[in-house]
């Protein structure tokens, strides 16, 4: 018998062994390191002059904003060359129109709780109800040539959303709410049934909790996405995407299902009782 492998260093331990089962052939030896272990600590592709500013901890209030009740965005922007400036960029996306553009502040003022906190904010006004606004933060800093920054970084290619005059259920169960844009919407509604894309979306948790650029798409099988037609439409069911650095709950990977299969339990209680009762089985389900 011969052990043979063709192997390349790129972190870790510097030796390698290959063996049989029972040990009893190896082969063993040192990897030949190369000459440039690559740029930690010095600059390398990535690196820029100046990044711009970081914007971080963006939120808006309230999170379920009645009709006609206006909305304070803020964001913490910090730069170690200073901010310049900070703008919110806000636009009606169900009825269409221009971008509106207004400076968010750290002084106290229009909706600003503290000033030089390093928190900027910027107040939306009230909208009718049913209406969803998309937006996004810009903030540039004093350096020159100055470095500006969006969240969502790519914006106006993603951009963070806020439904009004929704209100909240009644009850003790969670409320979840998907906010997605209407070029979003009418992609989702063309668009194969049983894509696995994801679509850029806001989630918002009762009233105390959203989540900006999570992902959404159909969850299901293609037994299950024949009835599916749109994603307003019919009954069906949904994964809900988060990232790693803002779950929800402490879990990343939702699926949002209808009662029953596609809403065979008539009753809305079969299924939960026959889970429950596995469980108390300490069976799979």
């Amino acid at each position: 018998a011969t052990l043979r492998a063709k192997v390349r260093w790129l972190k870790g331990n510097a030796e390698i062994l290959l063996r049989l089962r029972g040990n009893w052939l190896e082969a063993a030896g040192p990897l030949l390191l190369p000459t440039n272990l690559g740029t930690p600590g010095t600059a390398n592709s990535r690196a820029l002059t100046n990044a711009g500013p970081a914007i971080v901890e963006v939120a808006h209030a309230p999170i379920l904003p009645a009709a006609s009740q206006a909305i304070v965005v803020t964001a913490r922007v910090t730069d170690p060359d200073g901010v310049s400036a900070v703008t919110l960029r806000y636009r009606n996306d169900t009825a269409g129109g221009a971008t509106t553009i207004i400076n968010m502040l750290d002084n106290g003022t229009g909706g600003d709780a503290t000033a030089s906190d390093g928190l900027f904010s910027a107040t939306i006004p009230g909208q009718n109800a049913g209406v969803i606004i998309a937006f996004y933060v810009q903030a540039v800093d004093s350096f020159a040539p100055a470095g500006t920054t969006k969240f969502p970084n790519n914006a106006p290619g993603r951009e963070c959303l806020v439904g009004f005059g929704e209100g909240n259920p009644v009850g003790t169960l969670g409320t979840f709410r998907t906010w997605v844009t209407q070029s979003n919407v009418t992609y989702w509604a063309n668009r194969e049934k049983n894509s696995n894309e994801p679509l850029d979306a806001s989630f918002a948790y009762g009233n105390f909790r959203v989540v900006y650029n999570m992902q959404t798409y159909y969850s299901g099988s293609p037994w299950h996405t024949g009835g599916f037609n749109g994603p307003t439409g019919n009954q069906c069911d949904y994964v809900l995407n988060f990232s790693s650095d803002d779950t929800v709950l402490g879990a990343k990977d939702y699926v949002i299902s209808t009662v029953g299969n596609l809403g065979n339990d008539d009753t809305s209680q079969r299924e939960q009782a026959s889970f429950w009762m596995l469980g108390e089985l300490n069976a799979p389900t």
